[in-house]
């Protein structure tokens, strides 16, 4: 579905409250954003007054060129990356039937290369080589391109951005090549159950309707039999790549003046040209298509019931938002909800209530609901509740208290809204041009201004058993059809009439019941007064044994939130796979009773959350300040008084083995990556490992862990935004209820490896597609070699990525990167591959490498120099909220990096660095004899070589903690 066609929301029961705004508390002041003059050229929609927030100091303008390309120019004087982004309102839909995914095919074929700047794979480098990345993404409407980069490099980056779409060399040479990336693409996620699902919702639709068929593309549905796929490519691109089907935006430090200089210098090359609306005659689903059950088998043995209900579109309804609280009732999780109900009967794991949409063509209204095997059993029953839960919505009437709710909150969050990333805004916004009237662009996701109950009572009215299409995936069901292009399994018939008598006659439920006003709507927003000028790193307030308290007061961002991180250290939480399997276990059932807390909180701008980890316990909180001493009772009441019982006890534990049997049919990608981690950390253990370890743990046993794990435990606390001194030793002193005695901080160890053969581990993963990893650690913990190694990395990287994805077509994902842990610097270099098996991949790998040495050789300074800007930019990167900022100096503790002064040393370091030390370096730690640390394998089933002949020569085989006995020391 489109990334951003659902402003509304997506997800109803995880909260709006970060993405909506509304007008309760205060109006949206009307900005023209600018303070030049108005430019001329621009049509009358340039005269256009953005919505922003009253806390955003950036200037905007819009405007439409001669040629009719839309454009939205962002200034934003402070900011240290820039960012463009070009939506074509031409997607997946638009597809010809004889040619599935020739949409995404189009762009891939575009920034090969451009007729201004013919060089291959120019555009992508040059951003690469600057700070950026680049990346775009086909969807049912839509295609859209984005880049971010260093701030200071933002013109030529827009400029070759812009070739690269409006004037693309399309070439017969680099068709193959593309085709292979799309199949490769294609392959990676051929055992996605989500991607599963989607085939299936489309193969159970109108068959002459483009709802959700097949889009990627293959090998097949791309054949370039006598040369025509490239005659297609242009045909279709010549079509629908026109400015009047485009919309584009601009985000960079210079004035506004100037970005509607470069971006008409630019952009004028799009031809003109207006592309028509889709006109769709046929109906979505047919009449057989509705009031059916979709029995489909997953890849993983989990047991999920969807229901779904079509709904017209309500993406023009912005200021409404019609289906909100529909998911609001139905999603919610406190007590006398829906999802309470079915949880406490042990029938459900989880519950949410969401909804998607396409363009103004289609809505739909969903609840998804992930089974326990009992509730498998009884899914009439569940389906029978949800329908009564309906049927209550219907008679107790849609509550105008619960809208003004969401209001309040939603103006509260577009009133402090802060600024996030601005490749991310871009993109967004870029869409939103094509579909929204210009001056709401940044606004419209922020729902509530209008409440009408009418227009909720529609959509609500197609909740209905006649409208109902019930998917149901499982393994142990029958099946009488097969889906083309996933290979999966499924069927689809008529409700069942008991069933759908049921439904047509709804029950009154005593245990269900409406929400009840939210106890944690903030009372107070208002910033607190500063105790402490001049303080712009943390402040150790308290430390004594067992306890470290930081705290750091910033009014910078002018939002009344904070943000506070609390570490329980505990030695016990990962000394065995028992253990780990206890802390699962234990923090599943505590999750199950506190999340009551939790919701409502959410949903009122306050997160929470309590979590075990390899080290111990952590406890979050984020979000309006005035509750959350409130919400942090709650937590350590909740902990302290939390249940376990028998019956919680089976079900988690029940959950955790299918989810750890589960593992075995993860990606190779994620399979090889979590193998390499548990190697290289002495807490963690492998599935198998801990399998073996949950047989036989017991409900005394989880007792007894809880009662043990903070027994004796050190807690470090951090309080950071609009918090005073007072209140974070409060909340400090709540949480230390929670310990009895104090202890030490706990810090994760890895192996050094430095003195070790070579690791070899094979993996055996049932997938096509087969893997390489090769990870290389530093020998020492030094600034200067974590600088090295970092630059290293960003020379290496995209070269790697070209050669081996681009250029020999080995995999769609191919992967180069700079690997820290604890201080000790590193590189890993991963290939996921449906043509090639583990030992070529490994020889190309070490090709690749053998070759690059003559390339840093011969590197020029000037492109050293520019490897330097781009990583000391990224050291140097402002922090755009308060949550960056947290997220940066909780780090820096965890690290034990008191002085905060860690970042500005290593920047040091690598202004430092040398061609000559970074040849020495490759030398040493890369192609020298036994400089290979550790290699992860897993052979596909494509490659017909077998465990049997990989090549082990110089290499121990590592089977399970393998390293736990040889006495390896850690870092």
């Amino acid at each position: 579905m489109n990334k951003d066609v659902n402003l509304i929301m997506k997800r109803l029961c995880f909260t709006v409250l970060s993405i909506l705004a509304s007008v309760t508390l205060t109006s949206c002041a009307r900005f023209n954003g600018s303070s030049d003059s108005e430019p001329t050229g621009a049509i009358q929609e340039s005269s256009a007054q953005i919505i922003k927030s009253p806390n955003d100091d950036r200037d905007y303008r819009y405007l439409v060129l001669e040629n009719g390309l839309k454009v939205l120019l962002i200034s934003d004087p402070e900011t240290d990356k820039a960012a463009a982004a070009i939506d074509v309102n031409v997607g997946n839909w638009h597809d010809p039937k004889d040619r599935a995914g020739l949409a995404h095919f189009v762009e891939h074929m575009l920034f090969i290369q451009s007729e201004k700047y013919p060089k291959i794979d120019g555009y992508k480098h040059f951003v690469e080589d600057h700070g950026g990345g680049s990346n775009a993404y086909t969807s049912d409407l839509n295609t859209n391109y984005h880049f971010s980069v260093n701030s200071d490099s933002l013109r030529e980056s827009l400029d070759r951005f812009a070739y690269s779409i409006g004037q693309p060399i399309l070439s017969e040479e680099y068709v193959e090549r593309e085709r292979n990336a799309i199949e490769s693409e294609y392959r990676l996620k051929f055992k996605s159950d989500s991607r599963r699902g989607r085939a299936i919702s489309g193969a159970t639709s109108n068959p002459d309707h483009p709802y959700l068929k097949f889009g990627v593309g293959s090998l097949d549905t791309l054949d370039n039999k006598a040369g025509k796929l490239l005659q297609d490519v242009k045909s279709f691109y010549e079509n629908y790549y026109v400015a009047g089907n485009m919309s584009a935006v601009v985000y960079g430090k210079e004035s506004l003046l100037t970005l509607e200089a470069w971006a008409r210098e630019s952009f004028s090359i799009f031809p003109e040209g207006n592309v028509p609306e889709l006109n769709l005659d046929e109906p979505v689903f047919l009449p057989g298509q509705r009031g059916v059950r979709i029995n489909f088998e997953p890849i993983k043995d989990n047991r999920y019931l969807t229901l779904n209900f079509p709904q017209p579109p309500a993406q023009q309804f912005y200021d409404e938002s019609p289906m909100y609280l529909l998911g609001f009732y139905l999603g919610d999780e406190a007590s006398g909800s829906l999802h309470s109900l079915l949880k406490e009967e042990g029938l459900i794991e989880s519950l949410e209530a969401y909804t998607s949409g396409i363009g103004n063509y289609l809505s739909e209204f969903s609840i998804g609901i992930e089974l326990t095997d009992d509730g498998y059993n009884q899914i009439d029953k569940i389906v029978a509740l949800v329908f009564d839960h309906i049927d209550l919505v219907r008679r107790e009437g849609i509550k105008r208290e619960h809208f003004d709710e969401a209001a309040v909150m939603a103006d509260l969050s577009f009133r402090f809204a802060q600024k996030g990333s601005a490749y991310s805004l871009a993109k967004a916004l870029s869409y939103r041009l094509n579909h929204y009237p210009p001056h709401r662009v940044v606004d419209v996701g922020y729902g509530f201004k209008h409440f009408d109950e009418g227009l909720i009572r529609e959509y609500l009215e197609n909740l209905t058993v006649e409208n109902l299409r019930m998917y149901v995936a499982a393994k142990d069901q029958s099946f009488d059809r097969v889906e083309p292009f996933y290979d999966v399994r499924y069927s689809i018939e008529a409700l069942d009439n008991k069933l759908m008598k049921r439904l047509e006659n709804p029950q009154i439920q005593p245990e269900l019941s409406l929400p009840q006003s939210n106890p944690y709507i903030p009372e107070s927003v208002e910033l607190y007064s500063m105790e402490k000028e001049g303080q712009t790193v943390p402040e150790l307030l308290l430390e004594k044994p067992g306890l470290r308290v930081w705290h750091l007061q910033d009014a910078t961002f002018h939002v009344p939130t904070s943000n506070i991180h609390m570490k329980f250290s505990s030695p016990l939480a990962s000394d065995s796979a028992a253990s780990v399997m206890k802390r699962q276990i234990l923090f599943g059932m505590v999750a199950r009773q506190i999340n009551k807390y939790f919701y409502p909180a959410g949903y009122a701008g306050l997160w929470g959350t309590i979590s075990g980890t390899s080290e111990g316990v952590y406890l979050g909180m984020s979000g309006y300040s005035d509750k959350q001493p409130v919400l942090l009772e709650m937590l350590v009441s909740g902990w302290e008084t939390v249940e376990l019982t028998e019956v919680d006890f089976r079900r988690q534990k029940k959950k955790l083995k299918k989810d750890l049997e589960n593992y075995s049919l993860s990606k190779p990608m994620t399979q090889v990556s979590y193998s390499f981690r548990d190697t290289l950390n002495p807490r963690m253990y492998s599935d198998k490992q801990e399998l073996a370890a949950l047989k036989n743990i017991k409900l005394e046993d989880i007792r007894q862990f809880k009662n043990q794990l903070l027994s004796e435990a050190h807690l470090e606390v951090f309080a950071h935004g609009n918090v005073t001194r007072e209140h974070t030793l409060a909340m400090a002193d709540t949480a230390s209820r929670l310990i009895d005695r104090p202890g030490s901080s706990v810090r994760t160890s890895v192996y050094d490896l430095s003195n070790v053969d070579t690791l070899l581990i094979p993996l055996e993963v049932d997938h096509t597609d087969s893997v390489s990893f090769l990870y290389f650690q530093g020998s020492e913990n030094s600034r200067t070699a974590n600088a090295q190694f970092s630059l290293l990395a960003d020379l290496l990287g995209p070269e790697f990525f070209t050669e081996l994805r681009t250029n020999q077509q080995l995999g769609y994902s191919v992967s180069a990167r700079s690997y820290h842990v604890n201080d000790r610097p590193g590189l890993t270099f991963m290939v996921q591959s449906s043509v090639a098996g583990p030992d070529e991949l490994n020889s190309k790998i070490y090709e690749f490498l053998h070759d690059q040495l003559a390339v840093i050789q011969q590197v020029e300074q000037e492109k050293l120099d520019t490897l330097k800007e781009s990583l000391l930019h990224r050291l140097a990167a402002k922090d755009r909220n308060l949550g960056e900022r947290s997220n940066r100096y909780w780090r820096a503790i965890l690290d034990e990096d008191y002085d905060f002064q860690e970042t500005k040393l290593l920047a040091e370091a690598v202004n430092s660095v040398t061609k000559e030390q970074l040849i020495h370096l490759f030398k040493k730690s890369v192609l020298a004899d036994g400089a290979l640390s550790l290699e992860v394998h897993s052979v596909g089933t494509n490659d017909q070589t077998g465990y049997s002949n990989i090549k082990k020569a110089d290499k121990v085989l590592c089977l399970e903690s393998c390293l736990d006995d040889q006495k390896v020391p850690l870092i």
